[in-house]
Protein backbone atom coordinates (compact mmCIF):
# COMPACT_ATOMS: atom_id res chain seq x y z
CA UNK A 1 0.00 0.00 0.00
CA UNK A 2 1.20 3.46 -1.01
CA UNK A 3 2.38 5.66 1.77
CA UNK A 4 -0.48 8.36 1.55
CA UNK A 5 -3.29 5.78 -0.17
CA UNK A 6 -6.50 5.78 2.45
CA UNK A 7 -7.17 2.50 4.54
CA UNK A 8 -10.41 1.26 5.41
CA UNK A 9 -11.51 -0.71 8.01
CA UNK A 10 -13.25 -4.42 7.65
CA UNK A 11 -15.89 -6.00 9.48
CA UNK A 12 -17.31 -9.79 8.62
CA UNK A 13 -20.40 -11.91 10.01
CA UNK A 14 -20.97 -14.90 10.82
CA UNK A 15 -23.86 -16.71 11.49
CA UNK A 16 -25.56 -20.35 11.57
CA UNK A 17 -28.85 -21.36 11.08
CA UNK A 18 -31.05 -23.84 11.55
CA UNK A 19 -33.30 -25.14 8.97
CA UNK A 20 -35.10 -28.29 10.05
CA UNK A 21 -34.46 -31.86 11.37
CA UNK A 22 -32.97 -33.82 9.39
CA UNK A 23 -32.20 -35.67 7.38
CA UNK A 24 -33.45 -33.23 4.62
CA UNK A 25 -33.49 -33.68 0.73
CA UNK A 26 -32.10 -30.06 0.18
CA UNK A 27 -32.14 -26.89 -1.77
CA UNK A 28 -34.30 -27.18 -4.81
CA UNK A 29 -31.97 -25.83 -7.48
CA UNK A 30 -29.20 -27.45 -6.67
CA UNK A 31 -31.35 -30.56 -6.53
CA UNK A 32 -32.67 -30.00 -9.59
CA UNK A 33 -29.41 -29.27 -11.61
CA UNK A 34 -28.48 -32.88 -10.37
CA UNK A 35 -25.52 -31.33 -7.95
CA UNK A 36 -25.16 -33.72 -5.12
CA UNK A 37 -25.16 -32.25 -1.33
CA UNK A 38 -21.68 -31.51 0.40
CA UNK A 39 -20.21 -30.59 -3.38
CA UNK A 40 -18.83 -26.97 -3.80
CA UNK A 41 -21.18 -26.26 -6.58
CA UNK A 42 -24.08 -27.86 -4.65
CA UNK A 43 -23.42 -25.21 -2.28
CA UNK A 44 -23.45 -22.78 -4.68
CA UNK A 45 -26.66 -23.33 -6.58
CA UNK A 46 -28.00 -23.05 -3.00
CA UNK A 47 -27.57 -19.96 -3.07
CA UNK A 48 -30.37 -19.18 -5.59
CA UNK A 49 -32.85 -20.74 -2.82
CA UNK A 50 -31.23 -18.19 -0.17
CA UNK A 51 -32.61 -14.95 0.24
CA UNK A 52 -31.14 -12.16 2.15
CA UNK A 53 -34.00 -9.38 3.21
CA UNK A 54 -36.01 -11.16 0.53
CA UNK A 55 -33.68 -11.00 -2.65
CA UNK A 56 -31.97 -14.33 -4.05
CA UNK A 57 -28.08 -14.21 -3.12
CA UNK A 58 -27.59 -15.72 -6.80
CA UNK A 59 -29.67 -15.51 -9.59
CA UNK A 60 -31.55 -18.26 -10.84
CA UNK A 61 -30.44 -17.74 -14.45
CA UNK A 62 -26.53 -18.81 -13.35
CA UNK A 63 -25.61 -22.00 -14.61
CA UNK A 64 -23.81 -24.23 -11.95
CA UNK A 65 -21.68 -27.30 -12.04
CA UNK A 66 -20.25 -29.64 -9.75
CA UNK A 67 -17.17 -27.65 -9.71
CA UNK A 68 -18.58 -24.18 -9.71
CA UNK A 69 -17.13 -21.40 -6.91
CA UNK A 70 -17.83 -18.23 -5.77
CA UNK A 71 -14.91 -16.35 -7.67
CA UNK A 72 -15.90 -18.15 -10.96
CA UNK A 73 -16.13 -15.63 -13.63
CA UNK A 74 -19.38 -17.02 -15.13
CA UNK A 75 -21.35 -15.95 -12.24
CA UNK A 76 -20.42 -11.69 -12.88
CA UNK A 77 -23.29 -9.71 -12.90
CA UNK A 78 -25.67 -13.11 -11.24
CA UNK A 79 -24.60 -12.19 -7.48
CA UNK A 80 -27.48 -9.88 -5.92
CA UNK A 81 -24.72 -9.43 -3.08
CA UNK A 82 -20.93 -9.56 -3.09
CA UNK A 83 -20.24 -12.78 -1.62
CA UNK A 84 -16.68 -13.25 -3.58
CA UNK A 85 -14.61 -13.29 -0.69
CA UNK A 86 -17.55 -14.87 1.62
CA UNK A 87 -17.87 -18.51 2.73
CA UNK A 88 -20.73 -20.61 2.64
CA UNK A 89 -21.59 -23.67 3.28
CA UNK A 90 -24.85 -26.46 4.23
CA UNK A 91 -25.23 -29.52 6.42
CA UNK A 92 -28.68 -31.79 5.65
CA UNK A 93 -29.09 -33.13 8.90
CA UNK A 94 -27.18 -36.37 8.72
CA UNK A 95 -26.23 -38.78 11.75
CA UNK A 96 -22.73 -38.59 11.24
CA UNK A 97 -22.39 -35.20 9.21
CA UNK A 98 -19.55 -33.01 10.23
CA UNK A 99 -18.98 -29.70 11.65
CA UNK A 100 -19.54 -26.38 9.36
CA UNK A 101 -15.40 -25.59 9.89
CA UNK A 102 -15.82 -23.88 6.38
CA UNK A 103 -17.70 -21.02 8.42
CA UNK A 104 -15.10 -20.95 11.36
CA UNK A 105 -16.12 -20.26 14.82
CA UNK A 106 -19.18 -19.25 16.09
CA UNK A 107 -18.43 -19.23 20.29
CA UNK A 108 -17.02 -16.42 20.92
CA UNK A 109 -16.34 -13.95 23.96
CA UNK A 110 -15.52 -10.13 23.53
CA UNK A 111 -13.09 -8.60 25.75
CA UNK A 112 -12.49 -4.99 25.87
CA UNK A 113 -9.05 -3.46 26.31
CA UNK A 114 -9.18 0.24 24.92
CA UNK A 115 -5.42 0.60 25.95
CA UNK A 116 -3.00 2.71 23.99
CA UNK A 117 0.07 0.96 23.34
CA UNK A 118 3.08 3.48 24.01
CA UNK A 119 6.20 3.67 21.47
CA UNK A 120 9.66 3.87 22.56
CA UNK A 121 10.55 7.13 24.24
CA UNK A 122 12.34 9.52 22.34
CA UNK A 123 16.22 9.09 23.66
CA UNK A 124 16.53 12.91 23.53
CA UNK A 125 13.84 15.52 23.91
CA UNK A 126 16.24 17.37 20.62
CA UNK A 127 16.22 13.91 18.87
CA UNK A 128 13.93 13.52 15.80
CA UNK A 129 13.41 11.21 13.16
CA UNK A 130 12.99 7.30 13.27
CA UNK A 131 13.23 5.80 16.74
CA UNK A 132 13.42 1.62 16.49
CA UNK A 133 12.85 -0.72 19.25
CA UNK A 134 10.19 -2.06 21.37
CA UNK A 135 7.86 0.88 23.52
CA UNK A 136 6.03 -0.26 26.23
CA UNK A 137 3.90 -3.74 25.98
CA UNK A 138 0.45 -4.22 26.98
CA UNK A 139 -0.57 -7.59 28.19
CA UNK A 140 -3.92 -9.69 28.52
CA UNK A 141 -4.12 -13.23 30.00
CA UNK A 142 -6.71 -15.76 29.20
CA UNK A 143 -7.29 -18.67 31.49
CA UNK A 144 -10.33 -20.18 29.74
CA UNK A 145 -8.66 -23.53 28.61
CA UNK A 146 -11.46 -24.11 25.97
CA UNK A 147 -10.32 -20.61 24.08
CA UNK A 148 -8.57 -22.02 20.32
CA UNK A 149 -7.88 -18.94 19.19
CA UNK A 150 -7.95 -14.97 19.68
CA UNK A 151 -8.80 -12.43 17.42
CA UNK A 152 -6.80 -9.14 18.26
CA UNK A 153 -8.23 -5.56 17.31
CA UNK A 154 -6.17 -3.01 16.84
CA UNK A 155 -6.24 0.53 15.30
CA UNK A 156 -5.63 3.74 15.85
CA UNK A 157 -8.17 7.02 15.88
CA UNK A 158 -6.52 8.83 12.51
CA UNK A 159 -3.40 8.39 11.24
CA UNK A 160 -1.40 10.97 9.13
CA UNK A 161 1.61 13.18 9.12
CA UNK A 162 0.40 17.39 8.22
CA UNK A 163 3.45 19.44 7.14
CA UNK A 164 3.86 22.89 7.98
CA UNK A 165 3.28 23.79 4.14
CA UNK A 166 -0.24 22.32 4.87
CA UNK A 167 0.47 18.91 2.85
CA UNK A 168 -0.93 16.18 4.58
CA UNK A 169 1.16 12.24 3.93
CA UNK A 170 0.64 8.99 5.45
CA UNK A 171 1.84 7.63 8.32
CA UNK A 172 3.15 4.42 9.40
CA UNK A 173 2.51 2.19 12.78
CA UNK A 174 4.61 -1.21 13.52
CA UNK A 175 3.92 -3.93 15.73
CA UNK A 176 4.09 -7.08 16.91
CA UNK A 177 2.17 -9.63 18.58
CA UNK A 178 3.77 -12.17 21.29
CA UNK A 179 2.75 -15.29 23.10
CA UNK A 180 3.54 -16.88 26.23
CA UNK A 181 2.16 -20.37 27.80
CA UNK A 182 2.12 -20.85 31.72
CA UNK A 183 4.68 -18.27 32.68
CA UNK A 184 7.23 -19.66 30.01
CA UNK A 185 8.91 -16.61 27.96
CA UNK A 186 7.16 -14.95 25.39
CA UNK A 187 7.16 -16.02 21.62
CA UNK A 188 6.24 -13.39 18.48
CA UNK A 189 3.55 -15.00 16.65
CA UNK A 190 4.38 -14.45 12.91
CA UNK A 191 5.81 -11.31 11.11
CA UNK A 192 5.23 -7.50 12.65
CA UNK A 193 2.62 -6.14 11.10
CA UNK A 194 2.13 -2.69 9.36
CA UNK A 195 -0.70 -0.04 9.23
CA UNK A 196 0.17 2.39 6.47
CA UNK A 197 -1.59 5.31 5.00
CA UNK A 198 -4.23 8.09 5.76
CA UNK A 199 -6.95 7.62 7.42
CA UNK A 200 -8.90 10.77 8.84
CA UNK A 201 -10.71 8.91 11.02
CA UNK A 202 -10.91 5.44 13.24
CA UNK A 203 -9.35 2.84 11.48
CA UNK A 204 -9.45 -1.13 13.46
CA UNK A 205 -7.22 -4.22 11.85
CA UNK A 206 -7.93 -7.86 13.24
CA UNK A 207 -4.97 -10.16 13.98
CA UNK A 208 -6.29 -13.61 14.73
CA UNK A 209 -3.92 -15.87 16.84
CA UNK A 210 -4.11 -19.44 16.91
CA UNK A 211 -3.11 -21.23 20.49
CA UNK A 212 -0.57 -24.16 20.21
CA UNK A 213 -2.85 -27.28 20.95
CA UNK A 214 0.67 -28.23 23.00
CA UNK A 215 0.71 -25.03 25.55
CA UNK A 216 -0.13 -24.54 28.87
CA UNK A 217 -2.68 -22.19 30.09
CA UNK A 218 -3.03 -19.48 31.50
CA UNK A 219 -1.47 -18.37 27.75
CA UNK A 220 -0.34 -14.47 27.90
CA UNK A 221 -0.97 -12.03 24.79
CA UNK A 222 1.03 -9.30 24.39
CA UNK A 223 1.20 -6.23 21.85
CA UNK A 224 4.13 -3.94 21.56
CA UNK A 225 4.63 -1.57 19.22
CA UNK A 226 8.46 -1.12 17.29
CA UNK A 227 8.40 1.76 15.45
CA UNK A 228 7.76 5.57 16.39
CA UNK A 229 8.55 8.84 14.73
CA UNK A 230 9.04 11.84 16.73
CA UNK A 231 8.57 15.34 14.35
CA UNK A 232 9.70 18.80 15.36
CA UNK A 233 6.51 20.39 16.79
CA UNK A 234 6.88 24.02 14.72
CA UNK A 235 3.75 23.77 12.92
CA UNK A 236 3.81 19.54 12.08
CA UNK A 237 1.42 17.26 13.16
CA UNK A 238 1.81 13.28 13.16
CA UNK A 239 -1.01 11.67 14.24
CA UNK A 240 0.01 7.63 14.92
CA UNK A 241 -1.60 6.64 18.50
CA UNK A 242 -2.28 2.63 18.52
CA UNK A 243 -5.02 1.30 20.21
CA UNK A 244 -5.38 -2.30 21.23
CA UNK A 245 -8.95 -1.85 21.79
CA UNK A 246 -10.27 -5.40 22.41
CA UNK A 247 -9.77 -9.24 21.93
CA UNK A 248 -12.22 -12.03 20.96
CA UNK A 249 -11.71 -15.73 22.77
CA UNK A 250 -12.83 -17.93 20.29
CA UNK A 251 -13.51 -21.60 20.67
CA UNK A 252 -13.15 -23.36 17.33
CA UNK A 253 -16.72 -25.06 16.12
CA UNK A 254 -16.50 -28.60 16.90
CA UNK A 255 -20.70 -28.79 16.64
CA UNK A 256 -21.66 -31.61 14.18
CA UNK A 257 -25.31 -30.66 14.97
CA UNK A 258 -26.09 -34.09 14.12
CA UNK A 259 -29.99 -34.71 12.43
CA UNK A 260 -30.27 -31.12 12.11
CA UNK A 261 -29.91 -29.38 8.69
CA UNK A 262 -27.85 -26.32 8.98
CA UNK A 263 -26.24 -23.84 6.82
CA UNK A 264 -23.70 -21.75 7.54
CA UNK A 265 -22.53 -17.80 6.45
CA UNK A 266 -18.98 -16.11 7.02
CA UNK A 267 -19.43 -12.63 4.81
CA UNK A 268 -18.09 -9.15 4.25
CA UNK A 269 -20.45 -7.29 6.32
CA UNK A 270 -19.89 -3.38 4.32
CA UNK A 271 -22.76 -3.89 2.37
CA UNK A 272 -25.22 -4.44 5.57
CA UNK A 273 -26.21 -1.97 7.91
CA UNK A 274 -27.26 -4.38 9.94
CA UNK A 275 -27.23 -8.27 10.15
CA UNK A 276 -29.79 -9.39 6.90
CA UNK A 277 -32.76 -11.34 7.66
CA UNK A 278 -32.13 -14.45 6.13
CA UNK A 279 -34.67 -17.15 4.40
CA UNK A 280 -34.30 -20.20 2.74
CA UNK A 281 -36.49 -22.58 0.26
CA UNK A 282 -35.79 -25.90 0.98
CA UNK A 283 -37.34 -29.38 0.29
CA UNK A 284 -37.75 -30.49 4.16
CA UNK A 285 -37.65 -33.59 6.05
CA UNK A 286 -37.38 -37.65 4.53
CA UNK A 287 -40.28 -39.27 6.03
CA UNK A 288 -41.34 -43.40 5.15
CA UNK A 289 -43.54 -43.63 2.72
CA UNK A 290 -45.40 -47.09 0.78
CA UNK A 291 -43.72 -49.84 -0.95
CA UNK A 292 -45.56 -48.90 -4.20
CA UNK A 293 -45.55 -45.09 -4.04
CA UNK A 294 -43.30 -43.37 -6.28
CA UNK A 295 -42.53 -39.87 -5.74
CA UNK A 296 -43.33 -37.05 -8.01
CA UNK A 297 -41.11 -34.43 -8.94
CA UNK A 298 -43.80 -31.64 -7.31
CA UNK A 299 -43.49 -34.04 -3.93
CA UNK A 300 -46.62 -35.89 -4.41
CA UNK A 301 -46.95 -39.73 -4.34
CA UNK A 302 -47.53 -41.80 -7.13
CA UNK A 303 -48.68 -45.30 -6.56
CA UNK A 304 -48.48 -48.02 -8.90
CA UNK A 305 -52.16 -49.51 -9.59
CA UNK A 306 -51.08 -52.93 -10.71
CA UNK A 307 -49.13 -53.45 -6.94
CA UNK A 308 -51.62 -53.33 -4.34
CA UNK A 309 -50.14 -51.27 -0.82
CA UNK A 310 -49.44 -54.31 1.66
CA UNK A 311 -48.98 -52.31 4.66
CA UNK A 312 -45.80 -51.95 4.36
CA UNK A 313 -43.49 -49.31 3.66
CA UNK A 314 -40.24 -48.71 1.19
CA UNK A 315 -36.03 -49.12 3.01
CA UNK A 316 -35.31 -45.64 2.86
CA UNK A 317 -36.97 -42.22 3.58
CA UNK A 318 -37.75 -40.16 0.64
CA UNK A 319 -38.83 -36.29 0.60
CA UNK A 320 -42.39 -35.29 0.00
CA UNK A 321 -45.38 -33.21 0.47
CA UNK A 322 -48.04 -35.78 0.60
CA UNK A 323 -49.92 -34.45 4.02
CA UNK A 324 -50.89 -37.92 4.86
CA UNK A 325 -47.70 -39.46 5.40
CA UNK A 326 -45.71 -35.93 6.60
CA UNK A 327 -48.69 -36.63 9.59
CA UNK A 328 -47.92 -39.94 10.04
CA UNK A 329 -43.97 -39.02 10.24
CA UNK A 330 -45.13 -36.58 13.02
CA UNK A 331 -47.31 -39.19 14.92
CA UNK A 332 -44.72 -41.65 14.93
CA UNK A 333 -41.26 -39.96 15.56
CA UNK A 334 -39.82 -39.79 19.09
CA UNK A 335 -37.25 -37.45 18.16
CA UNK A 336 -39.54 -34.37 17.17
CA UNK A 337 -43.04 -36.18 16.78
CA UNK A 338 -45.43 -38.12 19.23
CA UNK A 339 -44.15 -41.43 18.87
CA UNK A 340 -43.36 -41.42 22.22
CA UNK A 341 -47.14 -41.50 22.96
CA UNK A 342 -48.31 -43.54 20.16
CA UNK A 343 -45.35 -46.18 19.75
CA UNK A 344 -46.35 -48.85 22.16
CA UNK A 345 -43.61 -49.84 24.45
CA UNK A 346 -42.17 -52.84 22.44
CA UNK A 347 -41.98 -50.40 19.22
CA UNK A 348 -40.39 -47.92 21.57
CA UNK A 349 -37.16 -49.99 22.66
CA UNK A 350 -36.77 -51.25 19.01
CA UNK A 351 -36.87 -47.66 18.33
CA UNK A 352 -34.67 -46.10 20.47
CA UNK A 353 -31.98 -49.05 19.40
CA UNK A 354 -32.48 -47.94 15.65
CA UNK A 355 -34.06 -51.40 14.85
CA UNK A 356 -38.04 -49.74 14.29
CA UNK A 357 -36.58 -48.08 10.35
CA UNK A 358 -37.37 -51.69 8.90
CA UNK A 359 -39.91 -51.83 5.77
CA UNK A 360 -42.27 -53.84 8.21
CA UNK A 361 -41.97 -52.30 11.29
CA UNK A 362 -45.52 -50.53 11.35
CA UNK A 363 -46.48 -49.05 14.10
CA UNK A 364 -49.75 -51.31 15.99
CA UNK A 365 -51.57 -48.33 16.82
CA UNK A 366 -52.30 -46.08 13.67
CA UNK A 367 -54.22 -47.92 10.63
CA UNK A 368 -51.50 -47.05 7.81
CA UNK A 369 -54.04 -48.08 5.73
CA UNK A 370 -56.47 -45.46 6.28
CA UNK A 371 -53.34 -43.10 5.64
CA UNK A 372 -52.56 -44.84 2.14
CA UNK A 373 -56.11 -44.08 1.40
CA UNK A 374 -55.90 -40.99 2.17
CA UNK A 375 -52.83 -40.11 0.20
CA UNK A 376 -53.73 -41.81 -2.64
CA UNK A 377 -56.49 -39.06 -2.76
CA UNK A 378 -53.75 -36.33 -1.90
CA UNK A 379 -51.31 -37.21 -4.79
CA UNK A 380 -54.28 -37.13 -7.79
CA UNK A 381 -53.25 -34.14 -10.31
CA UNK A 382 -55.67 -31.52 -10.69
CA UNK A 383 -55.40 -28.56 -12.54
CA UNK A 384 -53.35 -25.73 -11.60
CA UNK A 385 -54.81 -22.72 -13.09
CA UNK A 386 -51.57 -22.43 -15.57
CA UNK A 387 -52.49 -24.97 -17.97
CA UNK A 388 -50.42 -27.76 -16.10
CA UNK A 389 -51.35 -30.33 -13.13
CA UNK A 390 -50.71 -30.02 -9.29
CA UNK A 391 -51.72 -32.70 -6.49
CA UNK A 392 -54.67 -31.73 -4.96
CA UNK A 393 -53.55 -31.27 -1.52
CA UNK A 394 -49.71 -30.26 -0.62
CA UNK A 395 -48.14 -29.54 2.92
CA UNK A 396 -45.31 -27.48 3.18
CA UNK A 397 -44.63 -25.68 6.64
CA UNK A 398 -41.81 -25.01 8.64
CA UNK A 399 -43.23 -26.34 12.21
CA UNK A 400 -40.51 -24.17 14.69
CA UNK A 401 -42.67 -23.75 18.09
CA UNK A 402 -44.27 -25.69 20.43
CA UNK A 403 -47.54 -26.80 19.77
CA UNK A 404 -50.52 -28.65 21.68
CA UNK A 405 -50.51 -32.12 20.18
CA UNK A 406 -54.41 -32.17 19.34
CA UNK A 407 -54.33 -28.72 17.53
CA UNK A 408 -51.23 -29.81 15.21
CA UNK A 409 -53.04 -32.73 14.62
CA UNK A 410 -55.70 -31.20 13.97
CA UNK A 411 -54.23 -28.69 12.02
CA UNK A 412 -51.98 -31.34 9.65
CA UNK A 413 -55.72 -33.25 9.23
CA UNK A 414 -57.11 -29.55 7.82
CA UNK A 415 -55.01 -30.03 5.20
CA UNK A 416 -56.38 -32.77 3.12
CA UNK A 417 -60.11 -32.55 4.88
CA UNK A 418 -59.48 -35.40 7.03
CA UNK A 419 -60.15 -36.22 10.80
CA UNK A 420 -58.35 -38.37 12.71
CA UNK A 421 -60.52 -40.72 15.83
CA UNK A 422 -59.22 -43.32 17.87
CA UNK A 423 -60.87 -46.67 16.89
CA UNK A 424 -59.92 -50.59 18.18
CA UNK A 425 -57.19 -49.31 20.15
CA UNK A 426 -55.61 -47.42 16.80
CA UNK A 427 -55.72 -43.72 15.47
CA UNK A 428 -57.86 -44.03 12.67
CA UNK A 429 -58.12 -41.21 9.21
CA UNK A 430 -61.21 -40.20 7.95
CA UNK A 431 -61.36 -37.88 4.60
CA UNK A 432 -64.02 -36.26 2.70
CA UNK A 433 -63.43 -37.07 -0.84
CA UNK A 434 -66.21 -39.26 -2.81
CA UNK A 435 -67.26 -42.66 -1.64
CA UNK A 436 -69.84 -45.31 -1.44
CA UNK A 437 -72.56 -45.30 0.83
CA UNK A 438 -71.78 -47.21 3.88
CA UNK A 439 -75.34 -47.73 5.35
CA UNK A 440 -79.33 -46.56 5.30
CA UNK A 441 -81.19 -46.16 7.73
CA UNK A 442 -84.86 -45.76 7.88
CA UNK A 443 -87.54 -47.06 10.25
CA UNK A 444 -86.32 -50.26 10.13
CA UNK A 445 -83.08 -49.66 12.08
CA UNK A 446 -83.83 -46.25 14.42
CA UNK A 447 -85.57 -45.76 17.05
CA UNK A 448 -89.71 -44.68 16.89
CA UNK A 449 -88.22 -41.19 17.68
CA UNK A 450 -87.85 -41.31 13.84
CA UNK A 451 -85.51 -38.46 11.97
CA UNK A 452 -85.34 -35.12 13.55
CA UNK A 453 -83.61 -32.21 11.80
CA UNK A 454 -81.81 -28.97 11.92
CA UNK A 455 -80.34 -25.93 9.34
CA UNK A 456 -78.17 -23.37 9.12
CA UNK A 457 -79.37 -19.47 9.25
CA UNK A 458 -79.18 -18.50 5.80
CA UNK A 459 -77.46 -14.66 7.13
CA UNK A 460 -74.82 -17.14 8.82
CA UNK A 461 -73.93 -18.75 5.03
CA UNK A 462 -70.79 -16.85 4.10
CA UNK A 463 -71.12 -15.29 0.11
CA UNK A 464 -67.20 -15.09 -0.14
CA UNK A 465 -64.26 -16.11 1.88
CA UNK A 466 -60.47 -14.88 1.79
CA UNK A 467 -57.82 -17.16 2.08
CA UNK A 468 -54.89 -16.89 3.53
CA UNK A 469 -52.09 -18.83 2.25
CA UNK A 470 -48.24 -18.50 1.96
CA UNK A 471 -46.33 -17.50 -2.04
CA UNK A 472 -43.72 -19.20 -2.31
CA UNK A 473 -42.41 -16.93 -5.42
CA UNK A 474 -43.05 -13.76 -3.36
CA UNK A 475 -41.93 -15.06 0.23
CA UNK A 476 -44.89 -13.53 2.05
CA UNK A 477 -48.57 -14.13 2.79
CA UNK A 478 -51.54 -13.88 -0.10
CA UNK A 479 -54.74 -13.88 0.06
CA UNK A 480 -56.83 -15.47 -2.50
CA UNK A 481 -60.58 -14.47 -2.78
CA UNK A 482 -63.26 -16.67 -3.43
CA UNK A 483 -66.67 -15.15 -4.02
CA UNK A 484 -70.58 -16.74 -4.48
CA UNK A 485 -71.18 -15.10 -7.86
CA UNK A 486 -67.98 -17.23 -9.60
CA UNK A 487 -69.61 -20.35 -8.66
CA UNK A 488 -72.30 -22.39 -9.28
CA UNK A 489 -74.13 -21.47 -5.88
CA UNK A 490 -77.36 -19.55 -5.71
CA UNK A 491 -77.28 -15.96 -6.79
CA UNK A 492 -75.35 -13.41 -3.97
CA UNK A 493 -78.65 -11.19 -4.27
CA UNK A 494 -80.27 -13.99 -1.86
CA UNK A 495 -77.87 -13.94 0.64
CA UNK A 496 -76.32 -10.54 0.80
CA UNK A 497 -72.49 -10.01 1.31
CA UNK A 498 -71.01 -11.73 3.93
CA UNK A 499 -67.29 -12.97 3.60
CA UNK A 500 -65.15 -15.25 6.11
CA UNK A 501 -61.47 -15.26 6.41
CA UNK A 502 -60.05 -18.78 7.28
CA UNK A 503 -56.36 -19.66 6.46
CA UNK A 504 -54.81 -22.44 4.30
CA UNK A 505 -52.57 -24.48 6.48
CA UNK A 506 -49.04 -25.20 5.21
CA UNK A 507 -50.57 -24.37 1.48
CA UNK A 508 -48.59 -22.63 -0.83
CA UNK A 509 -50.36 -23.01 -3.84
CA UNK A 510 -52.79 -20.27 -4.86
CA UNK A 511 -55.17 -22.66 -6.27
CA UNK A 512 -54.82 -25.25 -3.57
CA UNK A 513 -56.21 -22.25 -1.42
CA UNK A 514 -58.61 -21.52 -3.81
CA UNK A 515 -60.18 -24.81 -3.98
CA UNK A 516 -60.21 -24.84 -0.37
CA UNK A 517 -62.36 -21.62 -0.58
CA UNK A 518 -64.76 -23.22 -3.00
CA UNK A 519 -64.96 -26.69 -0.68
CA UNK A 520 -66.17 -24.05 2.00
CA UNK A 521 -68.81 -21.81 0.18
CA UNK A 522 -69.55 -24.88 -1.57
CA UNK A 523 -69.91 -26.82 2.22
CA UNK A 524 -71.70 -23.81 3.45
CA UNK A 525 -74.49 -23.78 1.02
CA UNK A 526 -75.20 -27.37 0.13
CA UNK A 527 -74.43 -29.02 3.57
CA UNK A 528 -77.16 -26.95 5.25
CA UNK A 529 -78.64 -29.00 7.58
CA UNK A 530 -78.46 -31.99 10.94
CA UNK A 531 -80.13 -35.11 10.76
CA UNK A 532 -80.39 -36.83 14.21
CA UNK A 533 -81.26 -40.02 15.12
CA UNK A 534 -80.71 -42.77 17.16
CA UNK A 535 -80.10 -45.79 15.97
CA UNK A 536 -79.35 -50.41 17.48
CA UNK A 537 -75.99 -51.32 18.26
CA UNK A 538 -76.11 -53.61 14.92
CA UNK A 539 -76.16 -50.27 13.07
CA UNK A 540 -73.46 -48.42 15.30
CA UNK A 541 -71.05 -51.11 14.71
CA UNK A 542 -71.12 -50.70 10.58
CA UNK A 543 -70.81 -47.08 10.28
CA UNK A 544 -67.97 -45.41 10.74
CA UNK A 545 -66.93 -41.55 11.70
CA UNK A 546 -67.23 -39.81 7.42
CA UNK A 547 -68.70 -42.66 6.05
CA UNK A 548 -71.70 -41.30 3.88
CA UNK A 549 -74.81 -42.93 4.81
CA UNK A 550 -78.66 -42.81 3.34
CA UNK A 551 -81.56 -41.59 5.29
CA UNK A 552 -85.30 -42.77 4.29
CA UNK A 553 -87.53 -40.52 6.52
CA UNK A 554 -91.26 -40.98 5.81
CA UNK A 555 -91.62 -37.34 6.48
CA UNK A 556 -89.27 -36.33 3.90
CA UNK A 557 -89.65 -39.44 1.46
CA UNK A 558 -93.36 -39.24 1.33
CA UNK A 559 -93.26 -43.17 1.65
CA UNK A 560 -92.48 -45.60 3.96
CA UNK A 561 -89.24 -47.67 2.61
CA UNK A 562 -89.05 -49.96 5.63
CA UNK A 563 -90.22 -50.50 9.03
CA UNK A 564 -90.11 -52.69 11.86
CA UNK A 565 -93.48 -55.35 13.13
CA UNK A 566 -93.93 -55.12 16.26
CA UNK A 567 -96.23 -57.47 18.51
CA UNK A 568 -99.98 -56.00 18.60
Amino acid sequence: MAENESIDSKQVFRVIDLLSEGPIEGFPQALDAGLTPGTTGYDVAALKDTFFNNTPVLGSEASVSSSSTLTDSAFDGLFNFDVRTATFATRTGTQDQTNLAEVGNTNQRLVNVGVEVERKAQPDPNDFGIVTGDGTPVTRQITDTDVDQVRVTVGTPSLFFAKPDGDVEGAKIQYKIEVRYNGGSFTQVGEEHTISGVSRGLYQEKQVITFDPAGAFPVDLRVNRTHARYVRPEGRTLQDDFIWYDYTEKVLEKTRFPNSAVTGFRIDAKQFPNVPTRSYRIRGIKVRIPHNATVRSDGSLEYDSNTPFNGTFKAAREWTTDPAFILFDLLTSTRYGMGSQILTPAELELDKAGNFEGASDVPSNLDVYSFQQASAYCGEQVSDGKGGTEPRFACNVLLQTQEDAYKLIQEMCSVFRAMSYWESGGLTLAQDRPEDFAYTFNQTNVTEAGFSYSGSSLKGRPTCVSVKYFNNDLRTFAQELVELSSTTFKPLQKYGYNKKNITAFACTSRMQARRLGTWFLYTAHNETEVCSFETDMAAGIVVRPADFNKTAAPVRAGMVHGGRVIDG
